[in-house]
């Protein structure tokens, strides 16, 4: 029987590879993967390893062979129309090439968080939920349930790993949204660039799905600040 290959053309991993990897996770992140999705970041992991080991010499975009950059230029005669020379349909290629490179690592590394997110299991820590009511109750002026309180605390502990880092914690994140919250209310200045962004969006998305705000609010994603001057230079 022939053994099965990845995408692009690699070994698929073995059993041993996949219970190693399962075994690392628990150890290194106390998260339990099951084989299925194990084996997807088995293969992940390898197709990762090809593309860093493809793209380790800074000039690795520009070996491309005549016979591709001419398979480019007719594909470009076909869909665009556009006749172009042979150096122009280099030159196009190899953009091509480095951009999709960046892209492919970007969405194996994105596929294999996401699996880890998925796992993680989320920690009702008595504290991280006074820290998810109090927040709430600072920006928005809401009373969240006990009930409210774990659903707003799973939200936000599962984009944060899967935005931020598996390694970032949580309290943190909710002591700098409050502290945000707070200077937003205040008429404070508050910065443009911030690392939860994507965490205040899901909050805001969150209550108004769930109906515990309607029609017009002052959303916590709103970067810039209330009737001050902003200096962007000072804030970075």
């Amino acid at each position: 029987m022939k053994k099965k290959k990845t995408d692009l053309d690699l070994p698929e991993p073995t059993d041993d590879e996949i219970k190693q990897l399962q075994e690392l996770t628990v150890s290194k992140l106390g998260i339990k993967v099951p084989k299925k999705d194990a084996r997807k970041m088995a293969v992940n992991a390898k197709e990762l390893n090809w593309w860093m080991e493809k793209t380790k010499s800074p000039t690795f975009h520009m070996n491309i062979d005549d016979k591709h950059v001419l398979e480019f230029q007719k594909l470009v005669k076909e869909h665009s129309g556009k006749e172009t020379t042979l150096a122009e349909a280099r030159q196009q290629s190899q953009g091509l090439l480095l951009f999709a490179s960046f892209k492919e690592k970007q969405r194996l590394a994105d596929e294999t968080r996401e699996i880890l997110t998925n796992y993680r299991e989320v920690k009702y820590d008595p504290a991280l939920l006074e820290k998810t009511a109090k927040l709430v109750k600072t920006h928005y002026g809401i009373d969240l349930s006990d009930g409210r309180q774990k659903q707003l605390l799973h939200l936000i502990s599962k984009v944060v790993w899967y935005t931020v880092g598996l390694d970032e914690p949580i309290g943190v994140c909710l002591d700098e949204l409050i502290t945000y919250a707070d200077k937003r209310k205040r008429g404070k200045k508050v910065s443009h660039f911030y690392k939860y962004k994507e965490v205040k969006q899901h909050i805001d998305w969150a209550l108004r799905e769930t109906k515990l705000i309607e029609g017009d609010f002052d959303p916590l994603c709103n970067d810039e600040p209330i009737n001050i001057e902003y200096d962007d230079k000072k804030n970075l």
